[in-house]
């Protein structure tokens, strides 16, 4: 798959004039230069929702420009088979017209239109495209000095290793769920078998008093069957009542769970809010925050999120004492239902004593009766023990996937895979830009520095060397970035230079060129410096003339001379 062409307009602050990149059949480098804010990323966002239809980073009803609204993208692929593909799409209105070989496709669900574009026609997922189409600096920059866990949530997206995450914590899941639920199912075995062996003893006593006549015994009897079924009336009345208690505050479990996220959705809006009060500048337009109205509405917002805050606690203060209520209503629940089993055996037992005591004859009809009883239990208890057996079997599959996917599992397997490749890469660029020292990772990406046979602390070096050390890293990702993914024909590269001296720029700019024309792509170098022309085959400069902003394509003097 390769972008030939994209087109779009009042996308973010693009106006309504048409902006167009055709992209080349040859390798090319090009600079895309402008003043911060200009607009020179939303190329790349250009790029990414006119073939995605979403945004990484943004909500798809932010994108149209605030002015004119009405968003329009066009995308021009070529297949992997030589066909070629138009996508229109439209934002405030929304639609998405896809076209191959200039013949309308039209799919008979409109909501798989985006998957079947990813699938079939770009044949690279999202989250991948995002995370190896585009790169900046700021990921980088202090790579090495960041924790073992915050390099990893930089690498694992590049080589698709956070997929692995997503399943370990659905495992974890299931495997406390599974746990949950064997605990509950051997618990009721347990009472079970007590009760089992309470009937049992019973079934023993019964055969040792029907053979006995004695009149006081059968009065004996009959107060206690009075009494029995009284208690087993109360037992049964107080089992129902707790399940209707029960059932009620599940009700209220769930909707206060609805409170609860819909004012933590209210609390994470007045966040988003406040986070560009903050800046004391309008990330848009850059106008400022700091006047006496932006300092109300922002006091104003505060005191909502305050307020949701206060809201929010006794929501969650109520949830933990529902939940509590539950909880201890099930164990009474379970208690009584122990004590309903108990009574009615008991029970049993009198009448049929009683009815041996008055009829010989009947004595076997008692005995088959606490037998049932003896045969129900005997079978809830084998049932349970199967279901156990089930759970128990879930929870040690799971266990094992939650150790297989762990990050001394097969994590630790692909990323030895990678960290040579890594290292390969570090060390040949190191020399190009005439690193002083050679360093390479080990399997958690800590550094190992080394100089002149002496290993020293990455805290050592200074802030130029250090800057270096991450411009390496940065080009050795890219190249092993570039290696997984191949069929991609386009890279943009946001302000990776910043802070470097001159020539290192151009040492690094003279990698980039062979990354291009090793894999035959469109390398984009975004920076707000300006950087020289002569080693760009195009020069993008991107304005803001009449507050909306525009790109304008310039032959650099290499491409002339070409």
């Amino acid at each position: 798959m390769r972008f030939k062409k994209i087109m779009w307009k009042n996308l973010l602050s693009y106006g309504n004039k048409i902006q167009q990149y055709e992209f080349s059949e040859t390798p090319e480098l090009i600079l895309v230069e402008g003043e911060n804010g200009s607009g020179k990323s939303s190329i790349k966002e250009a790029l990414t929702v006119s073939a995605y239809g979403k945004s990484a980073i943004r909500k798809m009803k932010d994108l149209p420009n605030w002015i004119n609204k009405s968003a329009y993208t066009y995308n021009e692929i070529e297949t992997s088979k030589g066909d070629i593909v138009t996508v229109e799409r439209g934002i405030d209105p929304n639609f998405t017209q896809i076209k191959i070989n200039g013949v309308n496709h039209n799919l008979p669900d409109k909501r798989k239109v985006d998957e079947f574009i990813e699938d079939e026609i770009l044949g690279l997922n999202f989250a991948t495209f995002c995370n190896t189409v585009s790169l900046s600096f700021d990921d980088f920059k202090s790579f090495i000095n960041l924790s073992a866990s915050d390099k990893r949530k930089i690498v694992d997206p590049i080589f698709g290793i956070d997929i692995l995450s997503e399943m370990r914590s659905k495992v974890k899941e299931d495997l406390r769920d599974s746990s949950k639920n064997l605990d509950a199912i051997n618990l009721s075995i347990s009472k079970n078998e007590s009760i089992l062996e309470k009937s049992l003893q019973q079934l023993k006593d019964l055969r040792q008093k029907i053979n006995e006549d004695n009149s006081d015994k059968k009065q004996d009897l009959e107060s206690k069957i009075s009494q029995g079924k009284i208690s087993l009336e109360s037992k049964k009345s107080e089992f129902n009542s707790l399940k209707t208690q029960i059932d009620d505050l599940n009700k209220k479990v769930t909707d206060s769970a609805s409170s609860i996220a819909k004012s933590k959705a209210n609390i994470s809006e007045f966040d988003k809010k406040l986070k560009i009060y903050q800046s004391n500048k309008c990330p848009h337009c850059l106008s400022d925050l700091t006047g006496e109205r932006s300092i109300s509405i922002k006091e104003a917002i505060e005191n909502k999120k305050k307020a949701e805050n206060s809201i929010l606690e006794d929501l969650s203060t109520g949830y933990k004492e529902i939940l509590k209520k539950v909880s201890d209503l099930k164990d009474k629940q379970e208690t009584a239902k122990s004590e309903f089993y108990e009574v009615k055996s008991s029970l049993s037992t009198l009448e049929s004593s009683l009815e041996k005591l008055n009829d010989v004859s009947t004595t076997n009809e008692h005995e088959d009766s606490i037998k049932s009883i003896i045969k129900t239990i005997k079978d809830d208890i084998s049932n349970s023990k199967e279901e156990s057996k089930q759970y128990s079997d879930e929870k040690e599959l799971y266990q094992s996937l939650d150790d297989l996917l762990s990050d001394s599992g097969i994590k630790r397997v692909l990323i030895e895979r990678v960290v040579p490749l890594l290292n390969n890469r570090i060390s040949e660029i190191s020399e190009r830009l005439d690193f002083k020292f050679t360093f390479c990772f080990d399997s958690e990406f800590n550094p190992v520095i080394n100089h002149l046979g002496i290993e020293i602390s990455p805290e050592s070096l200074s802030t130029g060397q250090r800057k270096k050390m991450n411009l390496i890293v940065l080009l050795s990702f890219i190249e092993l970035i570039k290696m997984k993914h191949n069929k991609m024909n386009v890279m943009f590269l946001d302000e990776i230079f910043s802070g470097l001296d001159k020539l290192n720029v151009y040492k690094a700019i003279e990698i980039l060129r062979e990354y291009a024309d090793r894999y035959n792509m469109s390398i984009f170098v975004v920076s707000h410096e300006s950087l020289p022309e002569e080693f760009f085959d195009k020069k993008i400069q991107v304005s803001m003339p009449n507050h909306f902003s525009e790109m304008n394509i310039v032959e650099t003097s290499r491409s002339e001379a070409i």
